[in-house]
Formats: C-alpha cells, structure tokens, sequence
C-alpha cells in the first residue's frame, strides 16, 4: 500500500476498523460532540433502490434560524467537526450556503457528503470551506458524460476530493471504472468501495472480480467491504458523535435506520437521544444509552468509550 494510500485508510476510516481516532483525541474524554452528524434536509433529487433511507419524512428539512441557534451551542459545547449528509440530498436544503458559512464562522471543520448533483450551484468561496467532499455514488447510477463534466467544473477547489461507491450484488463495472478513472485524472484522495449496507453478505465476494476488472487503475481504491455487525446494548458513541436529523432530534449514530432487528430504513424513534434543542439536558446526563440493536459497526468505539466512561482497574498495567 503506497503512502498515500495509507493515509487516505487511516483519515477516512471509522467504522469496520480499529478506532485509532478515540486514542489521539484527549477531548473524547470529557464526552463533548466533538464531532457531528448533520442532516440538514431529508429532500433528495435521486430515488436510489439502495438508499438505506427509504422511509423517511422526505418532506422534512431544518428551519434555518434554529439551525443557526444550535449550530452556536454545538461550538460553545466544544464541537470541531461536522459532517453535512443525509437524510437526503444535503445540497437540496435551500440555506445550505448559510449553514456551510456558519459552522466556518464557528472554526468547526466541514465534511460534505454529496451526491454531486448539485455542486456546481455552490459558490466556489463557499466550497473552499470545506475540507473535505466525498461524493457518494452507486450501482444504481450511471457516470454520465454530462454528469462528469460538471464535476470536472468544481473539483479543482481546493479541498480533498473522494468517492464512496456502494457496490450491490450485481456490480456495475463501467461505473465502477469511470469513477475510479475521473478520481485518477482529477486528483482524488481515494476511491471507497464499499457493500450496500442492506445487503452486506451478497456483496464481499464481489471484490475479488472488481480487482481484476480495475487491474492497473486501483492505486487509489479502497476495498471495504462490510464487517459482520454484532449487537449492542449499550452505545456511547453518540456523546462524541451524535446525528442531528432533519428536525434536530438526535440519534446515537448514523446507522441508526439499519439497527434493530426490523430495519426502518428510517431514524427509529427508541435510538434517539433527545433533541438538539436542549444539548445541556442530555449532555448534563451522561450515561450510556441503553440499546436492542442487532447490527452495530461501532462496537470497537463503545468498548473503548464504555472503558473511559467507567475507568480501568489496574491501568498502570500496559
């Protein structure tokens, strides 16, 4: 794996892996928000066979004026990072210039996730604010002559550019390898290629022939598939990481529509935390969050936070 390679593994990597981030965070500790999820609108402009979020409100997308209220308590509270996706197509919120411009004002850090549709309505000062924009895309899609050269029009801003490809059980390897050869030629940090979350065991085993089909081309690919999920019935992660929905309720994760046992392809009200409307009421109540969730991608995080959060017998013991 080259350096680069590596890098991207490590900066982009959360669930399915080794939380190397908890360990050189110290602000983990004290469980502020440091890191947020935020879904600003649960409108989107695509209707993906795929999308993990079938059943939401799709009618549902934060008041601007509240937004801004909270995104200024998550800033008091310590919060240095965001994450703007979906619900649905982040860039269909009508105000989402002004909420890129505030979370900036606010010194956090902004991550977009997109589906790119939409990129080039966004000023290129405004794009610039990010760090980081990771552009989803998908079997279900084509990468479209048309589609590619309006992305070629904004992704010389400079921010670092990546691709997440949810691979299905019947792989599209022309997409796959126009994606994979747009990020060669303009750029990319790296290419993540991953299993539909609905359907994780069909598609692991598509890797193998997908690594022969991009044979010279995945310098920059990441292979991800799925790790089996197991149970949880006591998360913390959504102290550090919470995900604030289109109505400022917020939840333990971002996978929270996949958990249960029945998936609602939906943010199931029993994992909610509270609302962001009242971040003292939940943040002066720490304790962890009792959970029935079947399928988990965050285990390794909660064992090291249940471990912060109840301490170490004979921790001198390295």
């Amino acid at each position: 794996m080259s350096k680069n390679k590596k890098r991207s593994t490590l900066s982009y990597t959360s669930a399915d892996s080794l939380p190397l981030k908890l360990l050189y965070n110290t602000e983990i500790q004290e469980f502020k928000p440091v890191h947020i999820q935020w879904l600003p609108t649960n409108r989107c402009n695509l209707n993906c066979p795929s999308c993990s979020c079938k059943q939401r409100n799709k009618s549902l997308e934060m008041k601007l004026s509240t937004a801004l209220d909270v995104i200024e308590n998550f800033a008091e509270m310590g919060t240095k990072a965001v994450t703007i996706t979906g619900g649905g197509e982040p860039l269909m919120h009508p105000y989402i210039v002004e909420m890129i411009k505030a979370f900036a004002r606010n010194n956090i850090k902004i991550g977009l996730v997109t589906n790119g549709l939409r990129l080039k309505y966004i000023p290129r000062d405004v794009l610039e604010l990010l760090t980081w924009c990771r552009i989803s895309s998908m079997d279900d899609r084509s990468f479209s002559m048309g589609y590619a050269i309006d992305l070629a029009e904004v992704v010389n801003a400079k921010i670092d550019w990546a691709f997440s490809h949810v691979v299905t059980p019947n792989p599209n390897f022309e997409t796959i390898k126009s994606v994979v050869e747009f990020a060669n030629r303009h750029g990319f940090t790296h290419v993540r290629l991953v299993a539909d979350l609905l359907t994780p065991d069909q598609v692991d085993s598509k890797f193998t022939s997908i690594r022969q089909h991009l044979k010279g081309l995945d310098e920059k690919v990441i292979y991800q598939p799925r790790n089996k999920p197991e149970s949880c019935h006591s998360c913390m992660i959504g102290y550090i990481k919470p995900l604030v929905a289109a109505d400022f309720k917020m939840y333990l994760c971002c996978g929270v529509q996949y958990a249960l046992k029945e998936k609602s392809l939906d943010l199931p009200e029993e994992l909610s935390m509270g609302t962001a409307l009242g971040l003292d009421k939940i943040y002066n109540n720490i304790e962890p969050q009792k959970t029935a969730c079947v399928a988990c991608y965050y285990t390794q995080y909660n064992h090291i936070l249940s471990s912060m959060f109840e301490g170490l017998d004979h921790k001198e013991f390295v």
